[in-house]
């Protein structure tokens, strides 16, 4: 995998700088960054980790420019493939490729062969502190020189002591100058096994006859297993005759009261559609006899209050006389009231103007 441009687009103290390696040489193709300190090489390496595995949540590098506008770009070569994308700072998502759109994480993780982050750093981007603390792994131990050298430069200091590990795991199993070792005690474990299986043993007759009674066992288990699962399924019939009973006493008092009709025609087809038709034609039916009811109760209680007029109707007689005579005449007169008056009133204009003429 090989670097051809990075982008420092916004990251550290860097704001839209590219770093052109060129395109590979088959001359030469090593480059040297070098530059006085606090110039950004520092910043350029980490660039080139964030790229490919991301930007860390508690990165350092934002003191010019916040999380949410942090970016690196890339274009890198692997196995004669050429790739381009840039990284921004965020929780998913963050890879993105051409047309701004979203890239696998998978494209990264297959040019980088499953190599982490950590390993990456070990092995390909030491810087002081790595180094120092190789050496001072190669100091500190008396174990194989070529494992140390190899532990100090990738950072894999831990080799030595995995081997040493695996030796004292090797020598507690077996070891032919000691004793007390992982093998003698599977022996001894062996023998006290061994030692069961004789004390367990039994001869010949006495296994057939073990194997003879549990047999017979076995078949009177079955018996018993059988007479037990019959009774259970009685109980159930026996149960649910009983569960039953109330069912069919009511059943039985349905059908003596059918009895009497047994006689009665059939009713006609189509009943079961019209019977809820019925069934609220009933219920408007006593609705409507209640509203009724009521209504000639209200009629009843008003009559009942009526207090009858004795003198009253002792008068009708006369009463109707005086509709037929001058009583009669006198209401007749009282409608002209309104045209007399206005004739009245038509004169008497007529006469004021008369006066007025005779000055």
């Amino acid at each position: 995998m090989r670097f051809n441009k990075i982008h420092l687009t916004r990251y550290g103290c860097f704001t839209d700088d590219i770093i052109d390696l060129g395109e590979s040489s088959s001359s030469g193709d090593f480059h040297i960054v070098y530059g006085p300190n606090e110039a950004g090489k520092s910043t350029l390496r980490e660039a080139c980790l964030d790229f490919l595995y991301g930007i860390p949540a508690r990165s350092k590098y934002n003191f010019l420019h916040d999380y949410t506008l942090m970016e690196i770009g890339a274009e890198i070569t692997a196995a004669k493939d050429s790739y381009e994308g840039k990284r921004i700072k965020g929780q998913k998502n963050t890879l993105i490729g051409a047309g701004n759109s979203p890239l696998s994480e998978t494209v990264l993780k297959a040019i980088m062969g499953g190599v982490s982050r950590q390993d990456y750093e070990h092995m390909y981007s030491l810087d002081d502190a790595s180094l120092e603390a190789g050496g001072e792994s190669i100091l500190s131990s008396d174990g194989d020189l070529g494992a140390l050298l190899f532990g100090a430069m990738s950072g894999l200091s831990d080799v030595n002591s995995a081997l040493t590990k695996a030796r004292e795991q090797t020598e507690g199993f077996f070891k032919t100058s000691g004793r007390a070792f992982y093998l003698n005690e599977l022996k001894t474990e062996l023998k006290r096994i061994d030692q069961e299986i004789k004390d367990n043993d039994v001869e010949v007759s006495a296994y057939h006859r073990l194997k003879n009674n549990a047999k017979q066992a076995a078949t009177q288990w079955g018996d018993k297993k059988k007479e037990r699962d019959e009774k259970r399924a009685e109980s159930r019939r026996l149960l649910a005759l009983i569960e039953s009973y109330p069912v069919w006493r009511d059943y039985v008092a349905i059908q003596n009261d059918l009895a009497p009709l047994h006689d009665a025609p059939d009713v006609p087809d189509g009943w079961a559609d019209e019977i809820n038709d019925l069934i609220q034609k009933n219920t408007e039916a006593r609705s409507k006899a209640e509203t009724e009811t009521q209504a000639v109760e209200r009629a009843q209680a008003e009559l009942d209050a009526i207090v009858c007029d004795e003198i009253g109707l002792s008068l009708s007689e006369q009463v109707m006389r005086l509709r037929g005579d001058d009583l009669e005449a006198r209401y007749k007169t009282s409608n002209d009231i309104e045209k007399r008056r206005a004739e009245r009133d038509r004169l008497q204009v007529g006469i004021a103007e008369k006066l007025v003429r005779l000055g």
